[in-house]
């Protein structure tokens, strides 16, 4: 399972594998990584390296296939995704869009794109599996103890 950056998941049965005691059985993953990257384009503050490589893997991207998408190079990418270089303005509203046209562009936004700047902010986030979709809910801090973060 893709890594969910700053997302604490609730109100669902984690199982892991019996043989290698990792990995996690959700309903529905692909939905709540689309949903995932909708939050990561629409939150405030700037993108976090592991934001940027879990959206870039949500639209089913190699490093390389993203370099060319955005016209930069794919040691470019390895920068922003190892936060050893930051995302320009420009190139973070391309990736959010990207992110928000990958998933459902119907949540995004556009006004949240007048707000990307400063330093990287990770998200924080609660994922909650109401028994038949994923709803992303406030920060972490307000959840209960004991829950698990993915």
């Amino acid at each position: 399972m893709r890594d969910l950056p700053g997302v604490l998941v609730r109100d669902v049965e984690v199982e892991t594998c019996p043989n290698c005691g990792e990995g996690y059985a959700l309903p529905r993953i692909a939905e709540l990584h689309r949903l995932v990257a909708l939050a990561l384009a629409s939150k405030r503050g700037r993108l976090t390296g592991a934001e940027v490589r879990f959206i870039r893997g949500v639209l089913g991207l190699q490093g390389k296939d993203l370099a060319r998408r955005m016209g930069v190079t794919p040691v470019t990418v390895s920068r922003w995704e190892n936060d050893k270089e930051p995302l320009g303005p420009t190139t973070e509203r391309l990736l959010r869009l990207m992110a928000a046209a990958g998933t459902d562009p119907r949540g995004f936004d556009l006004a949240v794109l007048d707000r990307v700047g400063g330093e990287p902010v990770p998200l924080r986030a609660v994922a909650r599996f109401d028994g038949e979709r994923w709803l992303i809910e406030g920060a972490p801090e307000r959840a209960a103890a004991g829950e698990a973060r993915v």
